[in-house]
């Protein structure tokens, strides 16, 4: 559990082919954290069916990791 570094915001919406994992906030000293969090927002994703995880950031750190693919400003993780 990760308790006392930040917090992640997360809002459900619908594309056409099904629900998708928006993520609004991740904030916080988190970064030694990042493969558990990533983790867990997938666990999460999958146990709502999603069908993708989306988030959008004008901060090109996030072009570094190969969780998101970048597409323009909207970063997507495709879930099989």
């Amino acid at each position: 559990m990760i308790e006392d570094k930040g917090f992640v915001i997360f809002q459900r919406h619908n594309d056409c082919d099904g629900p998708v994992l928006f993520v609004w906030v991740i904030w916080g000293e988190l970064w030694d954290l990042q493969e558990q969090i990533f983790t867990e927002i997938e666990g999460l994703a999958r146990a709502m069916n999603a069908k993708r995880i989306r988030m959008h950031s004008p901060r090109k750190a996030w072009h570094k990791f190969d969780f998101f693919t970048a597409k323009a400003t909207i970063f997507e993780r495709e879930l099989a």
